[in-house]
């Protein structure tokens, strides 16, 4: 085992790190490194920050990055680094008297490169913009009244009760069209009446649902479709619970109004 000896006081790392670079700098740098998929520098900038002992600044750096450039593009990476982490935990505790030992922890480097490795591979995505809202005009009754979609004002009287507050109707009568809208795509995929008798392709959305279907999800939908279509929001009690699993759950691209 290859070993850092390094006599210097851990109050020297306070501004900056073990080869002397600040650490901004460093954290720059490493996640210049991952979004260039260079593992080679973002394991060099990691250890950069684990010879210092600022393995606090090292996991937040970590999460942070995953957040910015990977976050839905590898959602299970999120699971993996907080086992990692808690798996760090013991051997940080165990470095508590003196943390820049723990850069001689074989344990310790391989939680890190490994966690680094993983990151720099996975497939990056960009985090989508905020909406500029001007709350003012944005959040005006008669805005609102023109992005709503639902042609009726009954589809979630299921699940609503009648102390909640008004504000809430609105948005949940439109989630509840929503969903009744993809159930009712799906179950006409399911029996096979996808509008494609006459040889022509069907629409994108269509093919997209059509993917997503196996036996079992059909079974499901035409078992439960007379509950959840009922008229005028009857059975959405179920509906919105079961609709959130066969339909959001398998990437349906619902048409909820712009809120």
């Amino acid at each position: 085992m290859y070993l850092v000896l390094d006599t210097r006081d851990f109050k020297l790392f306070k501004n900056t790190t073990f080869s002397g670079h600040s650490k901004p700098q460093v954290r720059r740098a490493f996640q210049q490194a991952v979004a260039l998929a260079q593992y080679d520098y973002a394991i060099h900038w990691a250890f950069e920050l684990l010879c210092s002992g600022l393995v606090d600044t090292l996991w937040k750096l970590l999460f942070e990055t995953y957040a910015q450039q990977i976050q839905r593009s590898n959602p299970l990476l999120a699971v993996y680094l907080q086992k990692r982490f808690e798996e760090f935990q013991p051997l940080r505790d165990a470095h508590a008297q003196d943390i820049p030992q723990i850069r001689n922890s074989n344990s310790a480097r391989f939680i890190v490169a490994e966690a680094v490795a993983l990151i720099v591979m996975s497939r990056k995505s960009k985090l989508p913009n905020m909406p500029s809202i001007k709350p003012e005009v944005d959040y005006a009754w008669e805005r609102i009244q023109e992005m709503a979609v639902a042609p009726l004002r009954t589809y979630a009287s299921a699940v609503l009760k009648t102390n909640d507050p008004p504000e809430i109707m609105m948005p949940a009568n439109e989630l509840a069209y929503s969903i009744r809208e993809a159930l009712e795509t799906l179950l006409t995929l399911s029996t096979g009446s996808a509008g494609c008798s006459s040889g022509t392709r069907p629409p994108r959305r269509a093919e997209h649902l059509s993917s997503a279907l196996n036996d079992q999800t059909i079974t499901s939908i035409q078992n439960t479709s007379a509950t959840l279509l009922g008229s005028s929001g009857t059975g959405l009690g179920l509906g919105l619970e079961l609709g959130l699993g066969l339909g959001l759950g398998l990437g349906v691209p619902t048409r909820i109004c712009n809120f």
